[in-house]
C-alpha cells in the first residue's frame, strides 16, 4: 500500500490567505495547488465556494497534515458558509513544513496537462469551460500563469494566423484589399505571401495560445502523464492526476494502465474517516490531535528512517538532473524548474539521514546494510538470479533433448553426455575440497 500524504497550509498572513497543499509519496514530493487569496475571501461565501471547489478533492479519502490552527480556521469557514465537510481519512497535526514554499514554482500536474490542452485555442475559447468543470479549477488566472513562466505564448502570430477564424481572416483581406477568395486556406495563403511579416504581426498577436520551446520540453517529458489524463480508464475510476504523477517517478518502468491499476487498489484499503465533530465538540477547548509516538530504541530504527522524511530540510536536497533553471524567485519569468520528471529527488539526502541516525543507534549486530535495511531488495535480487539461471539451464536441456529426438542437427554431444560431464566436474571438485582439509 501507497502512503499519499497532502502538506497542508491554510493561513491569513499579511492579509492574505495563503492556502498551499503538497503531496508526499516517501521521498518524493510535488505541488499540486498553490494560491494565495484577499483574506475578505474568508467572509464571502460565493467567493469561498470557488475556492472550495477547487480544493475539496484533495480533502476527499486521503491523508493530511496540517497545523492545529490552520485546521480550524479551514472547519469554522466550511461550517459558517454551512457547506458539506469532506471525508478525511486522517488528520496530523504535524508543523507544516515551511521549507515546502520555496518549491512553490515548481508546475504542479493539472498545469503540466493544462499547457498542452490550452494549445491552439483561443483565450475565449468556450472548451476551457468543460477543462474548468472536469479539473475543479479555474482557467483564467491559470492561463496568466503559464503565460508569465513563459511555458505558453499568444505571440506566435504565424501560428495564430493559421488557427485565426474566416470573419478575422476576411477583415485582414478586406483591409489591405487582398484580391483572393476561397476557402480559409485560400485566404490564409494570400495573406502569407502579400503582407510584410511586420503586418501580419500586428494582425495576429494575441488570438491563440501556443507551446514555447519551455512548453514542449515539459509535455515531451511528460508523456506518461498526458496519456493518463487523456485516457477512459482514469475518468470511469476517478482515479487522482496528481497520485498518478507522482508515483510515476516511483514507478517509471510501469505504463499508465499499471500504475491506474495500482491507485484502484490503494484506495480500496479505505476503512475509516476523520470524525469532524470532534472539532466541533472541543471548540472551546485546545484541540488534541493524535502524535505517532517516535520511540527512540533501536528497534524503532526503520521507523525513525521513515519519519525523518516527512521534515526534509530543503537546502540539503540533491538534485538528480536538471534541464533548466530552478525558479527562486517568481519575477525569473525565464527560469522554470525541470528535471527528468519534473521531481525533486530527495534519496541522497535521505540515505544521508539514514547513515546519521544509524550511527546514533548502532550496535554490533546492526549496520547500514544489514538485511532489516536492504535484506529484501537482496533477496529478490538472488531469488531473480536463480530464477533467471534455472530457467536458462532448463531451456538448453529442452532443445538438446528435441534435437536428440527430431535429429535437427548432428551434434557431437548428447543430453546424457553433459549431465554425466557436470556430475564428474562435481566430484572432482568433491574429492579436492576434501583432500585440502585432511
Amino acid at each position: 500500500m501507497y502512503e499519499f500524504i497532502y502538506h497542508v497550509k491554510f493561513r491569513v498572513i499579511q492579509e492574505l490567505l495563503d492556502v498551499k497543499i503538497f503531496l508526499s509519496l516517501e521521498d518524493l514530493f510535488t505541488p499540486v495547488y498553490i494560491k494565495t487569496y484577499e483574506k475578505e475571501i474568508l467572509k464571502d461565501k460565493k467567493a469561498f465556494q470557488k475556492l472550495y471547489t477547487e480544493i475539496k478533492e484533495y480533502f476527499t479519502d486521503t491523508n493530511i497534515i496540517i497545523n492545529e490552527a490552520d485546521l480550524k480556521l479551514l472547519y469554522q469557514t466550511i461550517v459558517d458558509f454551512s457547506f458539506e465537510l469532506p471525508k478525511v481519512v486522517s488528520v496530523v497535526s504535524y508543523q507544516y513544513d515551511e521549507e515546502l514554499d520555496q518549491y512553490r514554482n515548481i508546475l504542479t500536474p493539472k498545469e503540466i496537462v493544462f499547457i498542452k490542452y490550452a494549445e491552439g485555442k483561443a483565450f475565449a475559447d468556450k472548451r476551457f469551460l468543460s477543462w474548468e468543470l472536469d479539473n475543479n479549477l479555474g482557467t483564467e488566472d491559470l492561463i496568466e500563469r503559464m503565460l508569465k513562466k513563459r511555458l505558453i505564448t499568444a505571440d506566435n502570430y504565424l501560428f495564430n494566423l493559421t488557427k485565426a477564424k474566416r470573419d478575422l481572416l476576411l477583415d485582414v483581406v478586406s483591409k489591405y484589399e487582398l484580391d483572393v477568395y476561397g476557402d480559409n486556406g485560400d485566404l490564409i495563403r494570400k495573406i502569407q505571401s502579400d503582407l510584410a511579416e511586420e503586418q501580419i504581426r500586428e494582425n495576429f498577436s494575441g488570438t491563440h495560445l501556443s507551446l514555447t520551446s519551455k512548453g514542449k520540453k515539459v509535455v515531451e517529458m511528460t508523456k506518461k502523464l498526458h496519456e493518463f489524463n487523456r485516457s477512459f480508464f482514469r475518468t470511469i475510476n476517478k482515479l487522482s492526476l496528481e497520485e498518478f504523477h507522482i508515483l510515476s517517478i516511483k514507478k517509471e518502468d510501469y505504463d499508465f494502465n499499471g500504475l491506474g491499476r495500482l491507485l484502484m487498489i490503494n484506495n480500496n484499503y479505505i476503512t475509516s474517516y476523520f470524525d469532524w465533530d470532534k472539532l466541533n465538540e472541543e471548540r472551546k477547548e485546545p484541540v488534541v490531535m493524535d502524535i505517532p509516538n517516535e520511540d527512540e530504541n533501536d528497534s524503532e530504527f526503520i521507523q525513525l528512517i521513515e519519519k525523518i522524511s516527512h521534515n526534509v530540510k530543503a537546502e540539503e536536497l540533491k538534485i538528480e538532473a536538471i534541464t533548466d533553471e530552478v525558479v527562486i524567485d517568481e519575477m525569473e519569468i525565464d527560469d522554470v524548474f525541470i528535471d527528468d520528471n519534473l521531481k525533486v529527488n530527495q534519496q541522497l539526502e535521505t540515505y544521508r539521514q539514514k547513515r546519521e541516525l544509524y550511527e546514533k543507534n548502532k550496535d554490533k549486530n546492526n549496520n547500514l546494510y544489514s538485511e532489516e535495511v536492504y535484506g529484501y531488495k537482496k533477496r529478490h535480487f538472488l531469488l531473480k538470479f536463480m530464477i533467471i539461471l534455472i530457467s536458462v539451464f532448463a531451456l538448453l536441456s529442452g532443445l538438446l533433448f528435441l534435437n536428440e529426438k527430431l535429429q535437427v542437427f548432428d551434434l557431437p554431444f548428447t543430453l546424457k553426455d553433459i549431465f554425466v560431464a557436470i556430475k564428474e566436474t562435481f566430484e572432482n571438485y568433491i574429492d579436492k575440497l576434501i583432500k585440502l582439509f585432511k
